[in-house]
């Protein structure tokens, strides 16, 4: 018979007190690199702080340890979890609060696979390649650096928030496939918009340093800045 309060189908919460060790890899002069989370539940933030000394370290807070691997130019981010973590993760959301810190001198491109509930991302001191969230989104916030030629963001299975702040003399484009609840460009807005949508800011777009933002699947509430 179990002990009251136990569950053998659960695995017990770690106490606030039992953080996991943050994990690290080392900044070997690599030049360009991709930041793979490999997620269906993860709530992260990632940054580019320019004293950071490391290739890339990673904070799990009071959730699951995530594993960290380096090979060539991909940095994966993954949690080997049996299906009783996972359904625990779930339910109590155990990875909350996961913070990513990047070297500031790699150029970064960063791709989330499987979905993510909340992603953060302070990259206005990066060197940016692109951002892709596969699976779709709750919850985006991102704050983008001066782009270096045209740079893609690129948003798929849907959103339901998805906000990006940009330099304000950069241009941007704005695709969403699927259809849009509201979504707010620089000083215009639009409301219940069917199908496909293409929008572009007043600041140049062709033949400039730009962004391209494309959601598909469908979004709710999207405003780019």
């Amino acid at each position: 018979m179990n002990e009251p309060g136990s569950d053998p189908y659960r695995t017990p919460a770690r106490p606030p007190s039992e953080r996991a060790h943050a994990l690290s890899s080392p900044y070997d002069g690599q030049t360009h690199m991709r930041l793979v989370i490999a997620s269906g539940l993860c709530r992260a933030h990632v940054r580019v702080d320019p004293s950071a000394d490391a290739l890339i370290t990673i904070d799990p807070g009071v959730g699951p340890a995530p594993r960290l691997r380096v090979h060539g130019g991909e940095a994966r981010v993954s949690w080997p979890m049996s299906p009783a973590d996972w359904l625990h993760a779930l339910v109590t959301g155990a990875r909350d609060e996961l913070a990513i810190v990047l070297h500031p001198a790699v150029a970064w491109s960063i791709a989330v696979r499987g979905g993510v509930s909340s992603l953060t991302g302070d990259l206005s001191r990066a060197t940016l390649g692109g951002v892709e969230v596969g699976g779709g989104c709750s919850d985006v916030e991102l704050e983008l650096p001066k782009p270096e030629g045209v740079v893609p963001i690129r948003i798929s299975g849907g959103a339901s928030r998805l906000r990006v702040r940009r330099p304000a003399d950069v241009g941007v484009s704005v695709s969403v496939h699927g259809g849009v609840s509201s979504l707010r460009l620089d000083d215009r807005r639009f409301e219940a918009i069917g199908g496909a949508a293409r929008l572009e800011s007043a600041a140049p777009v062709r033949g400039a340093d730009a962004y391209e933002i494309e959601v598909s699947g469908g979004a709710s509430d999207v405003e780019i800045a």
